[in-house]
Protein backbone atom coordinates (compact mmCIF):
# COMPACT_ATOMS: atom_id res chain seq x y z
CA UNK A 1 0.00 0.00 0.00
CA UNK A 2 1.11 3.77 -0.21
CA UNK A 3 3.70 5.08 2.01
CA UNK A 4 3.59 8.22 2.73
CA UNK A 5 6.78 10.31 3.33
CA UNK A 6 5.68 13.54 3.17
CA UNK A 7 6.57 16.89 5.45
CA UNK A 8 2.85 17.92 6.10
CA UNK A 9 2.16 15.08 8.89
CA UNK A 10 5.81 16.21 10.69
CA UNK A 11 6.80 19.61 10.34
CA UNK A 12 4.98 22.67 11.10
CA UNK A 13 5.83 25.43 8.60
CA UNK A 14 6.85 27.56 11.53
CA UNK A 15 9.55 24.93 12.28
CA UNK A 16 10.86 24.92 8.78
CA UNK A 17 10.82 28.65 8.35
CA UNK A 18 12.78 28.71 10.98
CA UNK A 19 14.82 25.92 10.15
CA UNK A 20 15.38 27.19 6.29
CA UNK A 21 16.10 31.40 8.19
CA UNK A 22 18.44 30.24 10.76
CA UNK A 23 16.15 32.09 12.88
CA UNK A 24 15.59 35.44 12.13
CA UNK A 25 16.43 38.09 14.61
CA UNK A 26 12.45 38.34 14.87
CA UNK A 27 12.74 35.10 17.50
CA UNK A 28 15.86 35.90 19.30
CA UNK A 29 15.85 39.94 19.89
CA UNK A 30 16.12 41.53 23.32
CA UNK A 31 13.77 38.68 24.65
CA UNK A 32 10.66 39.65 22.80
CA UNK A 33 9.73 36.54 23.12
CA UNK A 34 8.93 35.43 26.64
CA UNK A 35 6.88 32.19 26.46
CA UNK A 36 8.91 29.16 24.89
CA UNK A 37 8.52 28.74 21.37
CA UNK A 38 7.78 24.78 20.84
CA UNK A 39 8.33 22.78 17.55
CA UNK A 40 10.58 25.86 17.12
CA UNK A 41 14.53 24.48 16.02
CA UNK A 42 17.78 26.33 15.85
CA UNK A 43 19.47 25.79 12.92
CA UNK A 44 22.63 24.51 14.84
CA UNK A 45 20.59 22.16 16.89
CA UNK A 46 18.63 21.25 13.77
CA UNK A 47 20.83 18.94 12.23
CA UNK A 48 22.42 16.95 15.36
CA UNK A 49 20.25 13.86 15.18
CA UNK A 50 19.53 11.85 12.83
CA UNK A 51 15.17 12.00 13.47
CA UNK A 52 15.17 15.68 12.41
CA UNK A 53 17.86 15.68 9.75
CA UNK A 54 15.07 13.20 8.23
CA UNK A 55 12.40 15.54 8.79
CA UNK A 56 14.61 18.29 6.94
CA UNK A 57 14.90 15.98 3.96
CA UNK A 58 11.22 15.13 4.05
CA UNK A 59 10.92 18.93 3.39
CA UNK A 60 13.03 19.17 0.51
CA UNK A 61 10.67 15.96 -0.74
CA UNK A 62 7.33 18.11 -0.09
CA UNK A 63 8.24 20.70 -2.89
CA UNK A 64 7.62 18.04 -5.73
CA UNK A 65 4.04 18.02 -4.58
CA UNK A 66 2.88 21.42 -4.88
CA UNK A 67 0.51 22.04 -7.48
CA UNK A 68 3.51 24.63 -9.26
CA UNK A 69 5.57 21.63 -9.67
CA UNK A 70 4.50 18.02 -10.12
CA UNK A 71 0.43 18.33 -8.96
CA UNK A 72 -0.26 20.09 -11.73
CA UNK A 73 1.65 22.78 -13.97
CA UNK A 74 4.05 20.20 -14.92
CA UNK A 75 1.34 18.49 -17.11
CA UNK A 76 0.40 21.83 -19.10
CA UNK A 77 4.29 22.46 -19.26
CA UNK A 78 4.40 19.07 -21.49
CA UNK A 79 1.42 20.31 -23.71
CA UNK A 80 0.93 21.03 -26.27
CA UNK A 81 2.56 18.78 -28.33
CA UNK A 82 1.86 15.86 -31.44
CA UNK A 83 0.22 13.56 -28.85
CA UNK A 84 -1.58 16.27 -26.47
CA UNK A 85 -3.21 19.51 -26.49
CA UNK A 86 -5.05 22.25 -23.85
CA UNK A 87 -8.72 21.65 -24.17
CA UNK A 88 -10.10 24.83 -26.22
CA UNK A 89 -7.80 24.66 -28.68
CA UNK A 90 -8.16 28.17 -30.35
CA UNK A 91 -8.55 29.94 -27.12
CA UNK A 92 -6.31 32.19 -25.30
CA UNK A 93 -6.74 34.15 -22.20
CA UNK A 94 -6.55 30.93 -19.62
CA UNK A 95 -3.81 30.34 -16.85
CA UNK A 96 -3.37 26.73 -18.48
CA UNK A 97 -4.41 27.32 -22.20
CA UNK A 98 -1.99 30.50 -23.03
CA UNK A 99 1.13 28.27 -21.78
CA UNK A 100 -0.22 25.11 -23.50
CA UNK A 101 -0.77 27.53 -26.99
CA UNK A 102 2.18 29.45 -26.97
CA UNK A 103 0.60 32.68 -25.54
CA UNK A 104 3.41 33.18 -23.03
CA UNK A 105 4.29 35.73 -21.68
CA UNK A 106 6.50 36.74 -18.36
CA UNK A 107 4.59 38.11 -15.87
CA UNK A 108 2.27 34.19 -15.89
CA UNK A 109 1.80 33.23 -12.34
CA UNK A 110 2.72 30.00 -12.97
CA UNK A 111 6.19 30.37 -14.15
CA UNK A 112 7.07 32.71 -11.02
CA UNK A 113 5.09 30.03 -8.79
CA UNK A 114 7.18 27.01 -10.58
CA UNK A 115 10.63 29.20 -9.87
CA UNK A 116 9.67 29.86 -6.83
CA UNK A 117 9.00 26.12 -5.31
CA UNK A 118 12.24 24.92 -7.13
CA UNK A 119 14.57 27.60 -5.31
CA UNK A 120 13.02 26.90 -1.67
CA UNK A 121 13.50 22.85 -2.54
CA UNK A 122 17.22 23.94 -3.18
CA UNK A 123 17.60 26.14 -0.42
CA UNK A 124 16.17 23.27 2.07
CA UNK A 125 18.54 20.65 0.05
CA UNK A 126 21.19 22.97 0.56
CA UNK A 127 20.46 23.50 4.54
CA UNK A 128 20.98 19.94 4.76
CA UNK A 129 24.05 19.29 3.15
CA UNK A 130 25.96 22.11 4.96
CA UNK A 131 23.99 21.58 8.06
CA UNK A 132 25.33 18.17 8.55
CA UNK A 133 28.93 19.53 8.46
CA UNK A 134 29.07 21.18 11.63
CA UNK A 135 28.23 17.91 13.65
CA UNK A 136 29.65 15.10 14.68
CA UNK A 137 27.47 11.60 14.50
CA UNK A 138 27.93 8.15 16.55
CA UNK A 139 29.60 5.62 13.80
CA UNK A 140 25.81 4.01 13.37
CA UNK A 141 24.17 7.36 12.63
CA UNK A 142 26.97 8.66 10.45
CA UNK A 143 25.58 6.11 8.06
CA UNK A 144 22.38 6.88 8.42
CA UNK A 145 23.01 10.82 8.20
CA UNK A 146 25.78 10.15 4.65
CA UNK A 147 22.33 8.36 3.28
CA UNK A 148 19.75 11.58 4.24
CA UNK A 149 22.34 14.13 2.57
CA UNK A 150 22.37 11.79 -0.24
CA UNK A 151 18.71 12.26 -0.91
CA UNK A 152 19.41 15.84 -0.25
CA UNK A 153 21.62 15.68 -3.32
CA UNK A 154 19.16 13.90 -5.32
CA UNK A 155 16.59 16.28 -4.80
CA UNK A 156 18.89 19.28 -5.49
CA UNK A 157 19.88 17.96 -8.92
CA UNK A 158 16.37 16.87 -9.83
CA UNK A 159 15.37 20.56 -9.04
CA UNK A 160 18.25 22.07 -11.08
CA UNK A 161 17.26 19.80 -13.74
CA UNK A 162 13.80 20.78 -13.91
CA UNK A 163 14.74 24.74 -14.36
CA UNK A 164 17.21 24.43 -16.66
CA UNK A 165 14.91 22.91 -18.99
CA UNK A 166 12.27 24.78 -18.40
CA UNK A 167 14.20 27.90 -17.94
CA UNK A 168 17.37 27.65 -19.57
CA UNK A 169 20.33 29.47 -17.61
CA UNK A 170 19.70 29.97 -14.05
CA UNK A 171 20.52 31.78 -10.43
CA UNK A 172 22.96 28.60 -9.00
CA UNK A 173 24.18 28.75 -5.86
CA UNK A 174 24.86 25.71 -3.27
CA UNK A 175 24.83 27.85 -0.38
CA UNK A 176 21.92 27.99 2.23
CA UNK A 177 20.57 31.77 2.51
CA UNK A 178 21.09 33.25 5.86
CA UNK A 179 19.58 36.98 6.71
CA UNK A 180 21.34 39.47 5.12
CA UNK A 181 22.68 37.26 2.50
CA UNK A 182 22.71 38.66 -1.13
CA UNK A 183 19.98 37.29 -3.21
CA UNK A 184 20.64 39.09 -6.15
CA UNK A 185 22.29 36.11 -8.66
CA UNK A 186 23.21 36.36 -11.90
CA UNK A 187 22.24 33.45 -14.46
CA UNK A 188 24.71 30.50 -14.35
CA UNK A 189 25.65 28.90 -17.67
CA UNK A 190 23.36 25.86 -17.82
CA UNK A 191 26.20 23.27 -18.75
CA UNK A 192 27.75 24.60 -15.47
CA UNK A 193 24.57 23.35 -13.55
CA UNK A 194 24.72 20.37 -15.42
CA UNK A 195 28.23 19.54 -14.32
CA UNK A 196 26.75 19.82 -10.77
CA UNK A 197 23.74 17.61 -11.22
CA UNK A 198 26.06 15.44 -12.18
CA UNK A 199 28.16 15.55 -9.44
CA UNK A 200 25.15 15.47 -6.95
CA UNK A 201 23.60 12.11 -8.77
CA UNK A 202 26.89 10.36 -8.41
CA UNK A 203 27.22 11.46 -4.76
CA UNK A 204 23.67 10.26 -4.01
CA UNK A 205 24.16 6.90 -6.01
CA UNK A 206 26.96 6.23 -3.71
CA UNK A 207 25.21 6.21 -0.55
CA UNK A 208 21.69 5.58 -1.60
CA UNK A 209 20.27 2.06 -0.48
CA UNK A 210 19.05 -0.22 -3.66
CA UNK A 211 15.87 -0.64 -1.62
CA UNK A 212 14.15 0.26 1.42
CA UNK A 213 12.35 -1.98 4.32
CA UNK A 214 9.46 -0.96 2.65
CA UNK A 215 7.95 0.58 -0.75
CA UNK A 216 8.59 3.67 -0.59
CA UNK A 217 8.54 6.85 -2.81
CA UNK A 218 11.97 7.74 -1.36
CA UNK A 219 14.98 8.07 -4.05
CA UNK A 220 16.96 4.76 -4.46
CA UNK A 221 20.42 3.77 -6.13
CA UNK A 222 18.68 2.81 -8.66
CA UNK A 223 16.65 6.26 -9.17
CA UNK A 224 20.00 8.14 -9.35
CA UNK A 225 21.64 6.10 -12.10
CA UNK A 226 18.16 6.37 -13.76
CA UNK A 227 18.37 10.43 -13.57
CA UNK A 228 22.03 10.26 -14.48
CA UNK A 229 21.35 8.50 -17.73
CA UNK A 230 18.38 10.96 -18.20
CA UNK A 231 20.42 13.71 -17.04
CA UNK A 232 23.09 12.85 -19.82
CA UNK A 233 20.55 12.28 -23.02
CA UNK A 234 19.37 15.64 -22.28
CA UNK A 235 22.59 17.57 -22.15
CA UNK A 236 23.75 15.39 -25.58
CA UNK A 237 20.29 17.35 -26.92
CA UNK A 238 19.67 20.81 -28.06
CA UNK A 239 18.73 23.30 -26.00
CA UNK A 240 17.90 27.01 -26.57
CA UNK A 241 20.16 29.94 -25.77
CA UNK A 242 19.54 33.25 -24.48
CA UNK A 243 20.28 34.30 -28.18
CA UNK A 244 17.14 32.22 -29.29
CA UNK A 245 19.50 29.84 -31.51
CA UNK A 246 19.12 26.07 -30.99
CA UNK A 247 22.31 24.49 -29.81
CA UNK A 248 23.92 21.25 -28.56
CA UNK A 249 26.87 20.03 -28.07
CA UNK A 250 29.72 18.87 -30.78
CA UNK A 251 29.74 15.01 -32.25
CA UNK A 252 32.78 14.51 -29.66
CA UNK A 253 30.74 15.11 -26.62
CA UNK A 254 27.55 14.12 -27.73
CA UNK A 255 29.20 10.70 -28.28
CA UNK A 256 30.97 11.19 -24.66
CA UNK A 257 27.24 11.93 -22.81
CA UNK A 258 26.00 8.92 -24.98
CA UNK A 259 28.45 6.86 -23.62
CA UNK A 260 27.20 8.01 -20.17
CA UNK A 261 23.75 6.78 -20.98
CA UNK A 262 25.27 3.43 -21.63
CA UNK A 263 26.81 3.45 -18.83
CA UNK A 264 24.24 4.28 -16.53
CA UNK A 265 21.30 2.51 -17.79
CA UNK A 266 23.47 -0.73 -17.58
CA UNK A 267 23.82 -0.24 -14.32
CA UNK A 268 20.08 -0.08 -13.62
CA UNK A 269 19.84 -3.21 -15.85
CA UNK A 270 22.33 -5.03 -14.43
CA UNK A 271 21.21 -4.29 -10.39
CA UNK A 272 18.08 -7.07 -11.45
CA UNK A 273 15.59 -5.51 -9.19
CA UNK A 274 13.58 -4.71 -11.90
CA UNK A 275 11.58 -5.26 -15.03
CA UNK A 276 8.73 -4.73 -17.02
CA UNK A 277 5.47 -5.41 -14.94
CA UNK A 278 3.99 -8.57 -16.08
CA UNK A 279 1.15 -9.60 -13.78
CA UNK A 280 -2.38 -8.65 -13.84
CA UNK A 281 -5.67 -9.09 -12.13
CA UNK A 282 -8.25 -10.32 -15.01
CA UNK A 283 -11.23 -9.52 -12.73
CA UNK A 284 -10.06 -5.60 -14.17
CA UNK A 285 -7.68 -5.40 -16.33
CA UNK A 286 -6.83 -6.56 -20.02
CA UNK A 287 -3.36 -6.69 -20.25
CA UNK A 288 0.05 -5.83 -17.76
CA UNK A 289 0.34 -2.24 -19.37
CA UNK A 290 -3.17 -1.72 -18.37
CA UNK A 291 -2.73 -3.37 -14.80
CA UNK A 292 0.42 -1.34 -14.32
CA UNK A 293 -1.30 1.87 -14.17
CA UNK A 294 -4.50 0.61 -12.23
CA UNK A 295 -1.80 -0.27 -9.72
CA UNK A 296 -1.07 3.78 -9.54
CA UNK A 297 -4.53 4.35 -9.62
CA UNK A 298 -5.17 2.20 -6.46
CA UNK A 299 -2.33 3.82 -4.56
CA UNK A 300 -0.26 1.04 -4.76
CA UNK A 301 3.76 1.06 -4.54
CA UNK A 302 5.94 -1.82 -6.58
CA UNK A 303 9.20 -1.22 -7.48
CA UNK A 304 8.80 -4.31 -10.34
CA UNK A 305 9.36 -1.19 -12.99
CA UNK A 306 8.33 1.84 -11.36
CA UNK A 307 12.38 3.68 -9.97
CA UNK A 308 11.18 6.41 -8.99
CA UNK A 309 7.80 8.41 -8.34
CA UNK A 310 6.67 11.40 -6.65
CA UNK A 311 4.25 11.04 -3.76
CA UNK A 312 1.04 12.99 -3.49
CA UNK A 313 -1.12 12.94 -0.10
CA UNK A 314 -3.61 14.76 1.68
CA UNK A 315 -6.09 12.89 4.12
CA UNK A 316 -8.84 15.53 3.23
CA UNK A 317 -8.53 16.10 0.20
CA UNK A 318 -7.34 19.51 0.08
CA UNK A 319 -4.96 21.11 -2.69
CA UNK A 320 -1.57 20.84 -0.56
CA UNK A 321 0.08 17.87 -1.12
CA UNK A 322 -2.24 17.24 -3.74
CA UNK A 323 -2.31 16.34 -7.42
CA UNK A 324 -5.07 16.71 -10.36
CA UNK A 325 -4.09 13.44 -11.64
CA UNK A 326 -7.03 11.87 -13.40
CA UNK A 327 -9.03 14.69 -12.62
CA UNK A 328 -6.82 17.53 -14.98
CA UNK A 329 -5.68 14.81 -17.28
CA UNK A 330 -8.00 11.89 -17.63
CA UNK A 331 -11.49 11.78 -19.32
CA UNK A 332 -14.77 14.09 -17.95
CA UNK A 333 -16.28 12.75 -15.34
CA UNK A 334 -19.72 14.27 -14.50
CA UNK A 335 -19.53 15.81 -10.72
CA UNK A 336 -22.19 13.88 -9.42
CA UNK A 337 -20.46 10.54 -10.52
CA UNK A 338 -19.33 8.08 -7.17
CA UNK A 339 -16.25 8.55 -8.97
CA UNK A 340 -15.67 12.20 -8.57
CA UNK A 341 -15.51 15.26 -10.81
CA UNK A 342 -12.65 15.23 -13.34
CA UNK A 343 -12.56 18.33 -15.77
CA UNK A 344 -10.77 17.01 -18.51
CA UNK A 345 -8.75 20.14 -19.25
CA UNK A 346 -5.87 17.80 -21.50
CA UNK A 347 -6.84 16.07 -24.24
CA UNK A 348 -5.46 13.72 -27.13
CA UNK A 349 -6.55 13.27 -30.84
CA UNK A 350 -6.91 10.99 -33.60
CA UNK A 351 -3.93 11.41 -34.81
CA UNK A 352 -1.69 10.16 -32.11
CA UNK A 353 -4.19 7.34 -31.52
CA UNK A 354 -3.33 5.84 -34.71
CA UNK A 355 0.65 5.86 -33.80
CA UNK A 356 -0.75 2.61 -32.49
CA UNK A 357 -0.29 -0.60 -34.65
CA UNK A 358 -3.07 -3.56 -34.49
CA UNK A 359 -2.26 -5.44 -31.84
CA UNK A 360 -0.77 -3.21 -29.62
CA UNK A 361 -2.25 -3.35 -26.50
CA UNK A 362 -1.20 0.31 -24.78
CA UNK A 363 -3.51 2.12 -27.09
CA UNK A 364 -6.51 1.16 -24.96
CA UNK A 365 -4.49 2.78 -21.35
CA UNK A 366 -3.14 5.53 -22.73
CA UNK A 367 -6.23 6.70 -24.03
CA UNK A 368 -9.24 7.53 -22.66
CA UNK A 369 -12.09 7.51 -25.30
CA UNK A 370 -14.91 8.13 -23.20
CA UNK A 371 -17.02 10.32 -20.76
CA UNK A 372 -18.73 9.26 -17.98
CA UNK A 373 -22.24 11.13 -17.49
CA UNK A 374 -24.64 10.19 -14.49
CA UNK A 375 -28.39 9.01 -15.44
CA UNK A 376 -31.04 11.47 -14.77
CA UNK A 377 -33.87 8.94 -14.85
CA UNK A 378 -36.54 8.05 -12.58
CA UNK A 379 -35.77 4.38 -12.63
CA UNK A 380 -31.81 4.72 -13.05
CA UNK A 381 -31.01 7.60 -11.34
CA UNK A 382 -27.88 7.65 -10.27
CA UNK A 383 -26.10 5.60 -12.61
CA UNK A 384 -22.98 5.88 -14.30
CA UNK A 385 -23.16 6.06 -18.29
CA UNK A 386 -20.38 5.67 -20.63
CA UNK A 387 -20.39 7.42 -23.49
CA UNK A 388 -17.52 6.93 -26.28
CA UNK A 389 -16.18 8.64 -28.81
CA UNK A 390 -16.48 7.71 -32.49
CA UNK A 391 -13.34 9.08 -35.27
CA UNK A 392 -15.65 12.40 -35.59
CA UNK A 393 -15.82 13.29 -32.09
CA UNK A 394 -12.15 11.79 -30.69
CA UNK A 395 -10.80 15.05 -30.21
CA UNK A 396 -12.65 14.68 -27.00
CA UNK A 397 -10.63 11.80 -25.53
CA UNK A 398 -7.96 12.33 -22.92
CA UNK A 399 -5.00 10.84 -21.65
CA UNK A 400 -6.22 7.14 -19.76
CA UNK A 401 -3.15 6.69 -17.53
CA UNK A 402 -4.56 7.85 -14.09
CA UNK A 403 -8.41 8.04 -15.20
CA UNK A 404 -10.38 9.01 -11.91
CA UNK A 405 -12.34 5.68 -12.41
CA UNK A 406 -10.06 3.29 -11.44
CA UNK A 407 -9.18 5.17 -8.42
CA UNK A 408 -9.37 3.30 -5.32
CA UNK A 409 -12.14 4.36 -2.65
CA UNK A 410 -14.31 7.40 -2.61
CA UNK A 411 -13.07 10.74 -3.44
CA UNK A 412 -11.95 13.01 -0.45
CA UNK A 413 -11.90 16.13 -3.62
CA UNK A 414 -14.14 16.79 -6.76
CA UNK A 415 -10.69 18.29 -7.79
CA UNK A 416 -7.76 16.84 -5.96
CA UNK A 417 -6.57 13.47 -5.87
CA UNK A 418 -3.95 11.14 -4.58
CA UNK A 419 -2.33 9.04 -7.49
CA UNK A 420 1.39 9.70 -7.98
CA UNK A 421 3.42 10.98 -10.42
CA UNK A 422 5.42 8.41 -12.46
CA UNK A 423 8.90 10.11 -13.02
CA UNK A 424 11.21 7.00 -14.23
CA UNK A 425 10.24 3.88 -15.18
CA UNK A 426 12.25 0.95 -16.34
CA UNK A 427 10.84 1.00 -19.49
CA UNK A 428 12.36 4.36 -20.21
CA UNK A 429 15.80 2.74 -19.42
CA UNK A 430 15.19 0.69 -22.34
CA UNK A 431 14.46 3.07 -24.63
CA UNK A 432 16.85 5.39 -23.55
CA UNK A 433 19.58 2.74 -24.13
CA UNK A 434 18.09 1.75 -27.35
CA UNK A 435 18.65 5.48 -28.24
CA UNK A 436 22.01 5.37 -27.49
CA UNK A 437 22.91 2.40 -29.21
CA UNK A 438 21.50 3.84 -32.15
CA UNK A 439 23.36 7.50 -31.86
CA UNK A 440 26.59 5.28 -31.28
CA UNK A 441 26.35 1.84 -33.18
CA UNK A 442 23.58 2.05 -35.27
CA UNK A 443 20.19 0.18 -35.52
CA UNK A 444 21.39 -3.19 -34.70
CA UNK A 445 22.92 -2.61 -31.47
CA UNK A 446 19.72 -0.60 -30.95
CA UNK A 447 16.68 -3.39 -31.88
CA UNK A 448 17.00 -5.81 -28.79
CA UNK A 449 16.14 -2.64 -26.41
CA UNK A 450 13.31 -1.47 -28.33
CA UNK A 451 11.70 -4.62 -28.67
CA UNK A 452 11.89 -5.77 -25.31
CA UNK A 453 9.67 -3.13 -24.51
CA UNK A 454 7.57 -3.99 -28.02
CA UNK A 455 7.51 -7.28 -26.64
CA UNK A 456 4.68 -6.74 -23.47
CA UNK A 457 3.23 -4.10 -25.60
CA UNK A 458 2.11 -7.26 -27.83
CA UNK A 459 0.83 -8.95 -25.19
CA UNK A 460 4.17 -10.66 -24.73
CA UNK A 461 4.32 -12.04 -28.32
CA UNK A 462 7.00 -11.18 -30.74
CA UNK A 463 4.48 -9.43 -33.62
CA UNK A 464 5.64 -6.11 -32.83
CA UNK A 465 9.89 -6.84 -33.20
CA UNK A 466 11.92 -4.80 -35.57
CA UNK A 467 14.58 -6.59 -37.77
CA UNK A 468 17.33 -5.06 -39.22
CA UNK A 469 15.68 -4.74 -42.54
CA UNK A 470 13.24 -2.93 -41.27
CA UNK A 471 16.01 0.62 -40.73
CA UNK A 472 18.74 -0.68 -43.54
CA UNK A 473 21.27 0.19 -41.56
CA UNK A 474 19.70 4.33 -41.42
CA UNK A 475 19.97 5.94 -37.78
CA UNK A 476 17.69 8.46 -39.49
CA UNK A 477 15.16 5.79 -39.61
CA UNK A 478 15.99 4.07 -36.59
CA UNK A 479 15.82 8.02 -34.60
CA UNK A 480 12.15 8.40 -35.98
CA UNK A 481 10.66 5.25 -35.20
CA UNK A 482 12.22 5.56 -31.74
CA UNK A 483 10.61 8.56 -31.37
CA UNK A 484 7.29 7.42 -32.11
CA UNK A 485 8.00 4.72 -29.71
CA UNK A 486 8.68 6.62 -26.74
CA UNK A 487 5.62 8.30 -27.31
CA UNK A 488 3.26 5.25 -27.48
CA UNK A 489 5.05 3.66 -23.96
CA UNK A 490 5.83 6.75 -22.06
CA UNK A 491 2.65 9.19 -23.19
CA UNK A 492 1.46 11.87 -20.36
CA UNK A 493 4.27 10.88 -18.24
CA UNK A 494 6.94 13.24 -17.07
CA UNK A 495 8.85 15.30 -17.96
CA UNK A 496 6.94 14.32 -20.53
CA UNK A 497 6.72 14.61 -24.85
CA UNK A 498 7.69 18.37 -25.09
CA UNK A 499 10.64 18.22 -23.22
CA UNK A 500 12.00 15.09 -25.35
CA UNK A 501 10.60 17.37 -28.65
CA UNK A 502 12.77 20.07 -27.62
CA UNK A 503 15.67 18.09 -27.41
CA UNK A 504 15.11 16.72 -30.46
CA UNK A 505 14.89 19.87 -32.00
CA UNK A 506 11.55 18.89 -33.43
CA UNK A 507 8.73 20.27 -31.39
CA UNK A 508 7.80 23.35 -34.25
CA UNK A 509 7.89 20.32 -36.75
CA UNK A 510 5.64 18.27 -34.69
CA UNK A 511 3.09 20.60 -34.35
CA UNK A 512 2.94 21.44 -37.98
CA UNK A 513 2.43 18.17 -39.29
CA UNK A 514 0.13 17.05 -36.81
CA UNK A 515 -1.92 20.09 -37.84
CA UNK A 516 -1.62 19.22 -41.17
CA UNK A 517 -2.83 15.67 -40.33
CA UNK A 518 -6.28 16.87 -38.47
CA UNK A 519 -6.71 19.14 -41.54
CA UNK A 520 -8.66 21.95 -41.26
CA UNK A 521 -11.28 22.69 -38.72
CA UNK A 522 -14.33 21.08 -39.42
CA UNK A 523 -17.84 21.53 -37.73
CA UNK A 524 -16.11 20.35 -34.53
CA UNK A 525 -16.61 22.07 -31.47
CA UNK A 526 -14.64 21.21 -27.94
CA UNK A 527 -16.15 21.38 -24.61
CA UNK A 528 -15.08 25.26 -24.35
CA UNK A 529 -16.83 25.91 -27.40
CA UNK A 530 -14.21 26.97 -29.32
CA UNK A 531 -13.13 25.04 -32.97
CA UNK A 532 -10.99 21.78 -32.39
CA UNK A 533 -7.86 22.89 -34.53
CA UNK A 534 -3.82 22.50 -34.26
CA UNK A 535 -3.87 26.40 -35.93
CA UNK A 536 -3.20 27.98 -32.90
CA UNK A 537 -0.44 26.09 -30.90
CA UNK A 538 1.20 25.61 -34.55
CA UNK A 539 0.81 29.07 -35.76
CA UNK A 540 2.07 30.66 -32.39
CA UNK A 541 5.09 28.21 -31.70
CA UNK A 542 8.13 30.42 -32.28
CA UNK A 543 11.13 28.15 -32.29
CA UNK A 544 13.37 30.91 -31.08
CA UNK A 545 11.70 31.68 -28.06
CA UNK A 546 8.78 28.76 -27.14
CA UNK A 547 11.53 26.18 -26.72
CA UNK A 548 12.27 27.76 -23.10
CA UNK A 549 9.69 29.44 -20.64
CA UNK A 550 10.47 33.37 -19.87
CA UNK A 551 12.44 34.34 -16.36
CA UNK A 552 9.53 35.21 -14.33
CA UNK A 553 8.57 38.84 -14.36
CA UNK A 554 8.75 39.54 -10.93
CA UNK A 555 12.72 37.65 -10.75
CA UNK A 556 13.99 40.32 -13.63
CA UNK A 557 11.88 43.87 -11.81
CA UNK A 558 14.10 42.50 -8.47
CA UNK A 559 17.08 41.14 -9.67
CA UNK A 560 18.93 43.38 -12.51
CA UNK A 561 21.75 41.02 -12.82
CA UNK A 562 19.02 38.75 -14.61
CA UNK A 563 19.00 38.55 -18.20
CA UNK A 564 15.53 37.59 -20.19
CA UNK A 565 15.69 35.06 -22.43
CA UNK A 566 15.23 35.68 -26.04
CA UNK A 567 11.81 36.97 -27.55
CA UNK A 568 10.33 37.65 -23.90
Amino acid sequence: MKKIFSTQRYLTRVAMLAMLCGQLSLLSCDNQLEEELHGVYDTDEYFSSVSLTEMAVRGVYEVFSEMDTYGQNAMVYDTDTDISYVEGITGIGHTARDIGHYNIYAAHAWFENTWNDYYAGINRANNVVEGVKAHSYERSDSFKIATLVGEAKFLRALCYFDLVRLFGDVPFTLTPTKPGDNLMLPQTDRDSIYVQIIKDLEAAYAVLPAQYDHPSERATQGAAAGMLARVYLFRAGYSLNRSGEMHRPGESDRNSYYEQVRFWTEKVINMGMYKLYDTYDNRKSKDCYEQLFRNFCEYLIDHTETIFEVAFYNPSGETKHSGTWGTYNGPSIDQNSNFGRANSFIKTQLVFANKFEPGDVRKHTAIADYQIKVDTAAATKGQNIYVYYNNANYYNSAPGKWRRDWHAGLPNDNNNTNVNAVLLRYADILLMRAEVENELMGPDAAIPYINRVRYRAFNFTNAGDYTSADFGGSKDAFRATLMDERARELCFELPGRRADLIRWNVLGQKLIATRDAIGPPPNYTGLMGNSFSYATPAGRFNPRIHNLYPIPAREIRENKNLVQNFGY
